[in-house]
């Protein structure tokens, strides 16, 4: 048998303002990636999930080569990027709020 105790926590406990959060807030925005591999990626952020694991459409792919591509739509694992710029005009702290507000409406509501 385990000793291990499963984590409990009030509804919404666990959202807090994280970079997810930040990133799944940017979805229909145009969003730079720069990979690990030094390549950038610049396209519209379809959608994103917990783990930051990323999908983009109308991709601008630059390899570290300076060769630049398009693609339809890239998927990029996490662990791939090492930062992403959001748009200069997107207020933080209010999409921030605007998410946790629905995490944990939805939250509440899923009891």
């Amino acid at each position: 048998m385990s000793s291990r105790r499963k984590k409990t926590t009030p509804a919404g406990a666990a959202v807090l303002p994280s970079l997810a959060l930040l990133l799944h807030a940017l979805r229909g925005e145009v969003i730079a990636l720069e990979l690990e591999s030094g390549a950038l990626v610049r396209g519209t952020l379809v959608e994103s999930d917990a783990a930051m694991n990323i999908l983009v459409e109308r991709v601008e792919f630059r390899d570290p080569q300076g060769v630049t591509s398009r693609a339809a739509m890239m998927q990029i694992r996490a662990r791939q990027v090492y930062f992403f710029s959001l748009p200069a005009d997107w207020d933080v702290d209010a999409e921030l709020a605007l998410q946790v507000r629905q995490h944990v409406t939805g939250a509440a509501e899923g009891l």
